[in-house]
């Protein structure tokens, strides 16, 4: 019967390929780990199983022991106190630190190898012990080995400190209770022997210590009185207020005629100021010009001019002309007087005011040489004044000191007297006995509440271990978290076992078809979605989809997934280049020949060997007839030339072939598709088969796209039941 597809091709025209992008890099892998839920999703119930009976073999454990060799534990319990209210300043007051280490040491006392040594030797061991005694007994001359016996009682004997509290337990483990509690009481006597000397030894030393610091605090008092006594001698300070007063006095006085003379001082530099202005300028104080009239050689050339203006006037009154002689004679001679008066004024006025500018000058340094005396003089007072004071203070603070020190010796003497009477008292030891060691009635091993949860314990974490060591030698690939632990490798997606559908476990082949709700369709449509998104920006057509072994699901997928690219209206065409076992064409219920081997044979076209489906936008070529099956032609031109025009034809073009272990027809048509899909069924195939076929197929001309997870089953992951119990829950919901 001649098929036709349902939607007509165009022509047979050939297409130019362009040459496909470089792959895009492959995620890294991710450390190998463990999912501890899927783990215990996946052994819950062998892990209960191992508890159960861990927890029964813990029963048997502890009365088979019981029976054979108990540990019996006899204690006796001691208390730490505070210092004794008696003992005053010898002990003092203590910290929680203090505390904690003072009941540390006790306990290393307690077993300190000396006292175990003297237990040794006490012949009250072997008489109240012979059991224990027995093997450092000589068979011989019957003598006990005392250095191996203390040895021994390292390992029996133990004292430990309570936690949150002051008490130590003192212990001691052994088969036979009543030696073990004979040994106790021996350590326990010899503790408190060596205790009481050594509360003895320190009450002498601290009596001691008081006396020698008594004896101390003597001296230092007489040394302290000396110093006062010479203190006062030296610095006259039996009269110290009248001396003070004095000197006080002083300074005010001298204070007082430092202030005068500074005024003074100021005031003469005033003066001295204005006459250098004056001199410099050229004029001349009243009182210099004053002084400058009345000296004697100013008064001789006055009485000159004064001649002269007299011979003027007489001449005038003769009516004598200004151009005779006699009067221009008498004229000259006035003028020469004027002007002989003007210049030795100025000199006069001059050496007047360089004079008083002179004395001035004198006056300011003998001020200043006095306020320097002053200053001086009120410095040394005040010295003196700050001595007297110091020495005062020193007085004082030796008086102080020799008060205190006087108390201190009142007070050491009340101590020592208290000491010496605490001393003639008995129970100052701090380590005081609560309870004495007794019997015990009950083993401290084996005990029942420890015996049953350890062996639960054990056997469930044997048997974690077991499954543990199980998963990490186990390569197979259970799920998708597998992938990511090998390299460059990506998940396209998962498809779980058709028996996990709620839809119904039919044909996996046409799930998408017939159960298109079901968990299994869902998983084809994410499928769809993730491979658009790897295919679409590089213009990927032509899809190689691949299985490393048989039955890993290639037809299955290859199948669903073009029924879910031609749901989504895209022109699907699927090829069955799988030449030795075809099974596309049974899937669609379509022929098996002619197809594929017939077009490469050249023995038909490809219309004329293209089957429409029934599901529109779906074609197929089958794989053809098995007479013309040559493996060798999947590799040719011919095949090249076919992909060409199917791209031009479809948008989808998905490539079903041989397992790649057993042909080698994927890695021919890897060369010549545009993508590659590796197909995987879980629990059946290794990580390291995945990753050598990877490897491969990066080798090759395609893109490798990832890897599809097929046959996925809940138990895979911790939480893939999860997800597939909601993926189903949601669908049986719309």
């Amino acid at each position: 019967m001649s098929m036709v597809p349902a939607n007509p091709p165009a022509p047979l025209a050939p297409v130019q390929v362009a040459p496909r992008p470089l792959a895009a890099a492959q995620p890294a892998a991710t450390p190998a780990t463990l999912d501890p839920v899927k783990i215990f999703q996946k052994y819950k119930w062998l892990l209960v199983i191992a508890a159960v009976i861990g927890s029964a073999l813990g029963v048997a454990a502890h009365y088979v022991w019981l029976m054979t060799y108990p540990v019996w534990k006899p204690t006796a319990l001691f208390e730490a106190e505070g210092p004794r209210a008696g003992t005053m300043d010898l002990l003092g007051m203590v910290s929680a630190d203090e505390m904690s280490r003072f009941i540390a040491t006790q306990s290393r006392i307690m077993t300190n190898p000396a006292i175990l040594q003297a237990v040794a030797e006490n012949p009250a061991l072997r008489t109240n012990a012979p059991k224990w005694c027995a093997p450092f007994l000589s068979g011989d001359s019957g003598s006990f080995d005392t250095v191996n016996a203390a040895r021994k009682l390292e390992d029996y004997v133990e004292a430990r400190p309570i936690a949150q509290s002051n008490l130590i337990q003192m212990s001691v483990t052994y088969k036979d209770k009543n030696e073990a509690t004979a040994i106790l009481k021996l350590v326990r006597e010899r503790y408190q022997s060596e205790l009481e000397k050594d509360v003895q030894r320190k009450r002498q030393e601290a009596t001691k210590s008081l006396e020698e610091q008594l004896q101390e605090l003597e001296r230092n008092i007489t040394r302290l009185q000396n110093s006062r006594n010479t203190l006062i001698r030296e610095n006259k300070l039996d009269s110290v207020e009248e001396r003070e007063s004095q000197e006080k006095q002083a300074v005010s006085r001298a204070t007082e005629q430092q202030i005068e003379v500074r005024k003074d001082l100021e005031s003469a530099s005033s003066q001295l100021a204005n006459l250098k202005r004056d001199a410099a300028a050229s004029r001349f104080p009243d009182d210099v010009r004053e002084d400058a009239d009345r000296d004697p050689l100013m008064i001789d050339l006055r009485g000159r001019v004064a001649i002269g203006e007299q011979q003027i006037k007489s001449l005038q009154e003769q009516q004598v002309g200004h151009e005779h002689r006699n009067y221009k004679e008498a004229q000259a001679n006035l003028d020469a007087a004027k002007g002989l008066l003007e210049a030795e004024r100025t000199k006069v006025l001059q050496r007047l005011l360089d004079s008083q500018i002179q004395s001035l000058e004198r006056g300011l340094g003998s001020l200043q040489n006095q306020l320097n005396d002053l200053t001086n003089q009120i410095e040394d007072r005040r010295a003196r004044l700050i001595d007297i004071t110091q020495a005062n203070r020193t007085l004082n603070d030796l008086s102080t000191q020799i008060e205190n020190a006087q108390e201190q010796r009142l007070k050491l003497q009340s101590d020592l007297n208290e000491q010496i009477a605490f001393m003639s008292r008995e129970g100052a030891s701090r380590m005081v006995l609560r309870n004495i060691e007794r019997p015990p009635s009950v083993p401290s091993f084996p005990q029942l509440k420890v015996m049953l949860p350890a062996g639960m314990i054990i056997l469930t974490g044997l048997t974690l271990a077991g499954i543990i060591l199980r998963e990490l030698i186990d390569q197979r690939v259970k799920g998708p978290s597998d992938i990511a632990m090998i390299p460059r490798t990506r998940l396209l997606g998962w498809v779980p076992d058709t028996s996990e559908d709620h839809a119904g476990s039919g044909n996996a082949e046409t799930a998408f078809r017939d159960r298109n709700k079901g968990i299994v369709a869902e998983s084809f449509r994410q499928l769809r979605g993730s491979l658009m998104k790897r295919i679409a920006p590089a213009n990927h057509k032509a899809i190689l989809v691949m299985g490393s072994l048989p039955g890993s699901g290639t037809s299955t997928v290859v199948s669903n997934l073009a029924l879910a690219f031609a749901t989504a209206d895209k022109r699907v065409l699927i090829i069955d280049a799988n030449f030795r076992r075809p099974s596309l064409h049974r899937i669609m219920g379509l022929q098996e020949s002619p197809g594929l081997a017939d077009l490469l044979a050249g023995r038909r076209e490809l219309d004329a060997v293209v089957q429409a489906t029934s599901t529109p936008n779906l074609d197929l070529l089958s794989a053809g007839s098995k007479e013309v099956r040559v493996f060798e032609r999947l590799s040719a031109q011919s095949m090249s030339e076919l992909l060409t025009v199917a791209r031009a034809r479809y948008d989808i073009v998905l490539i079903d072939v041989a397992p790649v272990v057993v042909a080698g027809d994927a890695m021919g048509l890897a060369q010549k598709c545009d993508a590659t899909v590796l197909v995987v069924r879980a629990n059946a195939e290794k990580r390291g088969m995945v990753a050598r076929v990877r490897n491969e197929l990066s080798d090759t001309r395609s893109e490798f796209l990832g890897v599809v997870v097929n046959g996925v089953r809940s138990a895979a992951g911790g939480y893939m039941k999860g997800n597939i119990k909601a993926a189903a829950e949601y669908q049986e919901g719309t």
